[in-house]
């Protein structure tokens, strides 16, 4: 299930009207392939023609015309019979019965409790949903009295949303779906171009390495500065409390925003569920005429970007060297 589930997690995360430009076809592959190989060593020049000369750019043009559809096929099937698993589990925890052409679920106190724990507890749910659902699940549907069918139904359907998060729709389409996309890479040429591209990526600086690169111990903040604008997952408006959220939940980290004629908070922090170095490398200025197009409200706040512990200070040095304006816990200094 990992290397299914590390697949279908890139390629939800991927624009795919993107995907015939070079660039953000090598950030794909690089994130695609990351479980398998580690590509930073093409930022140096000498060892990326080293890698070129050798015969691994054909061993990597063999893994994704055959070894990876043999990988993805196994995995599926892995993953299909893990799915089947759980949509058999959850049809048993629910009582169904039919009322003239209406049907109600029923399910006892210990299963509601059992499947909040697995499949709604610390989830996060489409914003204009998201308060509905907290106020069911908090208020109502773990209490020990409740008896409500129509909830109940509601409840279901968004566990299976969860189920179709991991598994997807159809893990055999999606696997189908994933084999037609190496018809990209059909001969050496193709290949070629990925890797020179790849080390493009590299020299741009739009992918860190992972096991040398130094993470930050504590927050980091860099001030008139946001990310993610207008999609943030959660917010509150207590800048500690903020902190808590995004430890509990492994947000990235939030935007806190201050009135300021009062300085008093101005719809508090906006918390985004992406990696803390996604939010890094996606942060914008917010006194740039760029970002007062994206939110003209700004010119009435100050902003400060809030980045979780766990980013990367090789990343925040280099946006440090674009001009933002960023400050360290003690621990990082």
């Amino acid at each position: 299930m990992d290397f299914f589930n590390h697949v279908q997690k890139v390629y939800t995360e991927t624009n795919y009207d993107t995907l015939n430009l070079d660039i953000p076809l090598a950030i794909f592959m690089i994130k695609l392939l990351s479980i398998k190989v580690d590509f930073s060593h093409f930022r140096d020049e000498n060892k990326f023609n080293e890698y070129m000369k050798s015969d691994r750019p054909l061993k990597l043009r063999y893994y994704l015309q055959v070894k990876f559809r043999d990988e993805m096929t196994k995995a599926t099937e892995v993953a299909k019979q893990e799915w089947e698993k759980e949509k058999a589990y959850i049809e048993g925890c629910f009582k169904e019965e039919g009322i003239n052409w209406t049907h109600k679920y029923l399910i006892s106190f210990e299963l509601r409790n059992e499947l909040y724990a697995k499949y709604l507890k610390n989830k996060i749910f489409d914003d204009e949903i998201q308060d509905k659902i907290s106020e069911w699940i908090e208020s109502e549907w773990i209490e020990p009295y409740m008896v409500n069918g129509a909830l109940n139904s509601e409840m279901r359907g968004l566990i299976y949303m969860e189920i179709k998060k991991k598994y997807g729709i159809d893990p055999a389409r999606f696997k189908q779906n994933c084999l037609e996309f190496m018809h990209k890479f059909p001969d050496k040429e193709s290949i070629d171009k990925l890797l020179h591209s790849m080390r493009d990526v590299y020299i741009l600086g739009f992918v860190y390495e992972k096991d040398n690169d130094k993470k930050t111990l504590g927050w980091t903040i860099i001030k008139d500065a946001d990310t993610y604008t207008h999609k943030f997952v959660e917010k509150n408006y207590k800048l500690e409390k903020c902190k808590s959220i995004c430890q509990e939940k492994n947000y990235g980290g939030f935007t806190f925003c201050v009135r300021k004629d009062t300085m008093k908070p101005y719809g508090g922090g906006h918390m985004f569920n992406k990696a803390p170095n996604e939010g890094i490398e996606n942060m914008m200025k917010t006194d740039t005429e760029a970002y007062f197009k994206l939110n003209p409200g700004v010119k009435q706040f100050n902003a400060k970007l809030y980045i979780s512990p766990g980013a990367s200070l090789e990343l925040l040095k280099n946006k440090e060297k674009e001009g933002f304006d960023i400050k360290y816990d003690e621990l990082d200094i």
